[in-house]
């Protein structure tokens, strides 16, 4: 009877959630984009020049004098003044050329996060970024140890028996770092876990300090490798897949 109470209670929250989603899909867009013509498009934009403001060759006032001299000179009209400069700023341009859709994904992303998820396909995201993330980088891992065979090693030294370039490693550089990072972002979100991810970013920037260090001592053992990388630009990721800062 408790597990039954409790479902009920869960799909009544996902239910509200996903109705609380669309509610505000349609009505911040509407706020923001509607009613246009019913607001005064001839605002003047001024700057009030107040007589608190120091030259520059004074001396600056320390912080109780600042204090004193907003709370002296507030007035209920500067609101008023700065929500018209806003309506203002909304007005200019012209309606789709303004980058509303940079605007719109802003606010869908903060409700989905103030939601704790993304309505209709947050089932779908969690089997692709959990388990797919595990599951793709389990299998990077395991390839790439293949494909390094005798050339195993875990110290930033490389082992001399040669550098490999072919099969996983002709596309990225260092697949078993890739790997790694991979399976433990799926470990992280499989258990909804902040911890995890936060230590998986740590987990990363280890990674790419150790990389460098490894690369730079296999090009004092192996000079070639130089042309290696400016063939296979990318580190951790293909480098035709991704930007260019998480390529290098």
């Amino acid at each position: 009877d408790l597990y039954f109470f409790i479902f009920c209670i869960r799909n009544k929250m996902k239910v509200l959630y996903h109705l609380v989603f669309i509610i505000g899909i349609a009505v911040i867009p509407t706020v923001a984009f509607t009613n246009v013509r019913s607001w005064n498009t001839g605002i003047e934009r001024t700057t009030t020049k107040r007589n608190n403001l120091y030259m520059a060759d004074e001396p600056s006032p320390d912080l109780p004098t600042r204090v004193q001299n907003f709370i002296s000179n507030f007035e209920l009209d500067d609101i008023s003044e700065n929500v018209d400069a806003v309506r203002s700023n909304v007005l200019d341009g012209q309606l789709g050329s303004r980058g509303e859709l940079y605007f719109v994904s802003q606010i869908v992303l903060v409700l989905c996060i103030l939601g704790g998820g993304v309505p209709f396909i947050g089932d779908l995201l969690f089997l692709l970024f959990g388990p797919g993330i595990l599951i793709t980088g389990l299998g990077v891992t395991l390839i790439s140890l293949v494909d390094l065979g005798d050339s195993l090693s875990p110290w930033p030294v490389p082992s001399d028996n040669g550098i490999k370039t072919s099969g996983i490693y002709a596309e990225i550089r260092h697949p078993t770092y890739a790997g790694l990072i991979a399976a433990c972002i799926g470990i992280s979100i499989i258990s909804g876990s902040a911890t995890r991810l936060l230590l998986t970013f740590a987990l990363f920037s280890l990674l790419n300090t150790k990389a460098e260090k490894e690369e730079v001592e296999i090009l004092k053992k192996y000079p070639d490798y130089a042309d290696y990388q400016k063939k296979v630009k990318g580190r951790f990721f293909p480098d035709d897949l991704v930007p260019d800062f998480l390529s290098k």
